[in-house]
């Protein structure tokens, strides 16, 4: 019996084995799909301009199909290389001009003048990378040297464009770059490339066009669930508790690292968007 009761014990290790087992290889065979798509990509660029663009394209529907699969792109190691593809090399808008890759990020600002939102900037800088498990996991010399970069970066984008306004919260989203990407001239230029583009309206003057949009939010849950749709209804709510989620991207929100990324990684458009 005693035999039995052993073989029992050791079935239900085994059961307790298998998802983690299975986690383990989906993770090992997302590496293996990304590794083979980040290779391709590195191989274009001994490749004729003539000739890329149709490869270009087929690997920017593969890194795409895996941003938005199970397990998104992985690690931060990959999407280092494959973020700033999805973004178009960075391109678009004269790049912020940055010290070396290395180094912390320099103002250029040309001018003596601190900008109109340093003071803001700085007050949240202060308070930030402290909510998700990553930035808790940071010693407290290592906050100070990232908060130090975190401010020069959107600073550096807020210099190079005098219609970008510093709204609180923009913090969080750029401190996910600065996490997933490290201090560089590529996530600057990530940045500004998302500041002036897909997060152009809450970067506006006023919020008038981003309050206005949080009222698609109902039809858009009475279409989705129209049982929750029913609730808020008769609550009386408005659906302005949705706008940090807005403007943020759940950046402030999510306390799990990956799980940012992942939101990230699932918008609609892709980092043209894996933003």
């Amino acid at each position: 019996m005693g035999s039995k009761k052993r073989s029992g014990h050791r079935d239900r290790g085994v059961r307790d084995r298998a998802p983690v087992e299975r986690e383990r290889r989906l993770v090992k065979q997302k590496e293996k799909e990304v590794r083979a798509v980040v290779n391709r990509l590195r191989a274009l660029k001994s490749v004729s301009a003539s000739d890329r663009d149709a490869e270009l394209d087929a690997c920017f529907v593969e890194v795409r199909r895996l941003a938005v699969s199970p397990k998104g792109l992985v690690s931060d190691a990959f999407r280092k290389e494959l973020w700033p593809f999805l973004l178009g090399n960075c391109g678009g808008g004269d790049p912020v001009k940055c010290t070396g890759r290395n180094e912390l990020i320099a103002v250029q600002n040309g001018s003596e003048t601190a900008h109109r939102d340093a003071a803001q900037v700085e007050k949240d800088v202060e308070r930030s990378l402290w909510h998700c498990d990553v930035a808790r996991k940071l010693k407290e010399s290592e906050r100070r040297v990232k908060r130090r970069a975190l401010t020069q970066i959107i600073l550096a984008v807020l210099d190079a464009n005098d219609e970008l306004y510093y709204f609180q919260g923009y913090h969080d989203i750029v401190s996910v770059f600065l996490l997933a990407l490290g201090n560089s001239p590529s996530t600057v230029q990530m940045v500004q490339r998302i500041s002036g583009t897909y997060h152009r309206e809450p970067m506006r003057s006023g919020f008038d066009h981003v309050m206005a949009t949080t009222r698609l939010l109902f039809p858009l849950l009475d279409a989705a669930d129209e049982e929750l749709f029913g609730h808020l209804q008769e609550s009386g709510v408005e659906p302005f508790f949705a706008l940090p989620w807005m403007i943020t991207w759940f950046a402030h929100q999510l306390r799990r690292f990956k799980d940012v990324t992942r939101i990230l990684q699932l918008q609609p458009q892709p980092l043209q968007l894996e933003l």
